[in-house]
């Protein structure tokens, strides 16, 4: 009896592959992105077009500044406008040169009955307890797992060895009760998610 239940603790329901490449790190930056700083990219973009375009726009000021004002205005816009584009690249390059982080290091997820565990090539940890499980985030290609000791957990869909990544969201919400947050990235599902939470946040009407 003691054996069966010591099998049936370490029994895995899902098992997700993951690689920390470029690719990986690009999800968790644009992910960390819309969650902490979602309207800096788009505002920097705006700017930059606004330096770029405000002197032709408004000839007034293209005379009061003059040719040189004009061209200083061109460069700061373009550097904005850069700057907003490029963003998650700087990033991706300073923690390519973090010595804690292994570049291409292969972890395996095991989804067990009562933890969660990463596997790597000569050994086992366990990264945390459902319980510990706080919120569940989702777009089209990928889950998130956010977890109480700061550990962000990325799982590809497309990283399933064991389970199926449809099931997966039912399966997380029930063994930790955590907050799930649909956060699409195509603008066609980012509009349906903003009706569907308006919608959401309607108050009913009282009756008189």
């Amino acid at each position: 009896m003691e054996k069966k239940t010591s099998q049936d603790r370490r029994r895995v329901h899902y098992e997700v592959q993951t690689r920390r490449d470029t690719k990986l790190m690009k999800r968790f930056i644009n992910f960390k992105n819309r969650v902490e700083h979602p309207t800096v990219t788009p505002g920097l973009i705006l700017i930059g077009i606004t330096f770029i375009l405000l002197p032709f726009v408004r000839p007034e000021i293209k005379k009061d500044i003059g040719i040189s004002g004009v061209a200083v205005s061109a460069l700061l816009g373009a550097f904005l406008t850069l700057l907003g584009i490029g963003r998650q690249y700087i990033t991706i390059a300073l923690m390519k040169r973090n010595s804690d982080i292994a570049l291409n290091e292969e972890i395996n997820y095991l989804f067990g009955n009562e933890d969660i565990r990463a596997k790597k090539e000569h050994s086992e940890e366990r990264v945390g307890y459902y319980k510990n499980v706080y919120s569940l985030w989702e777009d089209e290609k990928t889950f998130y797992l956010g977890i109480e000791n700061d550990e962000l957990v990325i799982l590809p869909k497309n990283g399933f060895l064991t389970g199926e990544a449809e099931a997966f969201k039912l399966f997380i919400i029930e063994k930790s009760n955590a907050k799930y947050i649909w956060m699409p990235m195509k603008w066609k599902n980012i509009y349906k998610a903003r009706m569907i939470r308006r919608q959401m946040n309607k108050q009913p009407e009282k009756n008189e």
